[in-house]
């Protein structure tokens, strides 16, 4: 009935389940290293496509999750009622 159990890491956990959590923590790193620099560096441009990154995943998985909920409603039975 169920398939075999694969076995994750932690960070696997956390990039997986914490986008949100990843892109503020990338965008506090971003705002140290303005803060270190007072100017737009190379590292902060490695942050930026991190980030933007991080903002497809989550986008990509809210359409996931409304297309299923789409399926769901949509599968609704359908009952013909003779008379």
């Amino acid at each position: 009935m169920f398939g075999p159990i694969n076995r994750i890491t932690y960070e696997e956990v956390i990039d997986d389940t914490r986008p949100i959590q990843t892109k503020r923590s990338l965008e506090l790193k971003w705002e140290q290293e303005h803060l270190s620099n007072n100017r737009y560096t190379l590292e902060m441009v490695r942050i930026d496509d991190k980030v933007k990154k991080v903002i497809t995943e989550i986008k990509l998985e809210e359409a996931a999750i409304a297309h299923r909920q789409n399926t769901v409603e949509g599968a609704a039975p359908q009952v013909s009622v003779a008379t």
